[in-house]
C-alpha cells in the first residue's frame, strides 16, 4: 500500500477480532498464530511508516486490552532493523512511556496510605502493554548499542523507583507489578551500560 490504507487497517481489525476470539473461546492455539502470523505478513507490505500508521491506528481502536502487546509487537522488527525506524515510531513510544509515567504518579496517594483503587485498576489494565514498550526499547539498545530517541527516557528512573515502593497487595497483583517493575530495571541497567 502507498498509504494507510482502510482497507489494510479493516483487515487488521477483522485479523484482530479472529485473533481474539480464538484466545477467547480457548480453540485450538494454531488459528491464533495462524491470525497472527497473517497480520505480520500484511505488515510486512507496508512501508515502516504505515507500519507504524496502521497499529497506531489499531492501538486507538482495539477494545481488548490484552490485545495490544501484540500489535506494539508487530512493530519489534522495525527496532531490530539496521535502518533507523520512522520518528512517528518514537513518537508513539514516547506517548506510551508517559502514560506508564502518569499511571503510576497516580499510585502515589496509595503508597502513603488513601486508597486508589482506580488508578490501580488503569495501571494493571495496560500493564502488558507498558511492559512490552519497555522491552520493544530494550531490544532496540540491545541491537543498536545507543539511545534511543525517546524524550520520555528520563521519566524510567521515577516510574521504576515509584514503582518499586508501592505494595502488592495480592498474589496476582503483586506479580504482574514485579513483571514491569523487573523490564524497567532491565531497560535501566541496559541504559547505564551505554
Amino acid at each position: 500500500p502507498s498509504n494507510t490504507s482502510p482497507t489494510v487497517v479493516s483487515t487488521m481489525q477483522l485479523l484482530c477480532n479472529y485473533l481474539w476470539n480464538a484466545a477467547v473461546t480457548r480453540q485450538e492455539p494454531s488459528i491464533a498464530t495462524s491470525a497472527y502470523v497473517l497480520m505480520q505478513r500484511l505488515m510486512q507490505k507496508c512501508s515502516p511508516l504505515q507500519q507504524v500508521q496502521v497499529v497506531g491506528q489499531l492501538v486507538e481502536k482495539c477494545p481488548y486490552p490484552g490485545l495490544v502487546p501484540k500489535l506494539f509487537d508487530l512493530l519489534r522488527g522495525l527496532l531490530v532493523s539496521t535502518e533507523q525506524p520512522p520518528p512517528s515510531l518514537w513518537d508513539a513510544l514516547d506517548e506510551r512511556l508517559k502514560i506508564l509515567a502518569a499511571q503510576v504518579e497516580l499510585m502515589l496517594p496509595r503508597i502513603s496510605g488513601a486508597e486508589q483503587n482506580e488508578s490501580l485498576e488503569d495501571l494493571m489494565l495496560n500493564l502488558e502493554s507498558h511492559v512490552a514498550i519497555v522491552t520493544m526499547l530494550q531490544v532496540y539498545i540491545m541491537q543498536h548499542k545507543q539511545r534511543p530517541p525517546c524524550r520520555n527516557l528520563a521519566s524510567i528512573s521515577r516510574t521504576a523507583s515509584v514503582l518499586s515502593s508501592l505494595s502488592r497487595d495480592s498474589v496476582d497483583t503483586g506479580y504482574r507489578l514485579d513483571l514491569l517493575q523487573d523490564a524497567l530495571t532491565r531497560l535501566l541497567q541496559c541504559l547505564d551500560a551505554l
